[in-house]
């Protein structure tokens, strides 16, 4: 970990994607943050949000960063 690199603190609790009518993909994906619902715009958007909570097999061995969250959405 690069000296003083901050963590990651994801924010926000999925409220899962949003269908325009019954059986059509997701127009986009719902995160409640307090009296907010920002919508992310696609799958890999929410994937990434999602990632940033942490992988469980690391979330113990190693300081959550935004360089191991991007090194966890390479291998994902």
């Amino acid at each position: 970990m690069p000296a003083g690199e901050p963590l990651v603190f994801p924010l926000g609790h999925a409220m899962g994607p949003f269908h325009q009518q019954r059986g059509a993909p997701p127009a986009y994906w719902v995160v409640r943050l307090g009296w907010d619902s920002p919508l992310l715009p696609d799958r890999a958007t929410a994937d990434v949000w999602a990632l940033a909570h942490g992988v469980p097999d690391r979330v113990a061995s190693t300081p959550w960063t935004r360089t191991e969250l991007c090194r966890a959405a390479r291998e994902a």
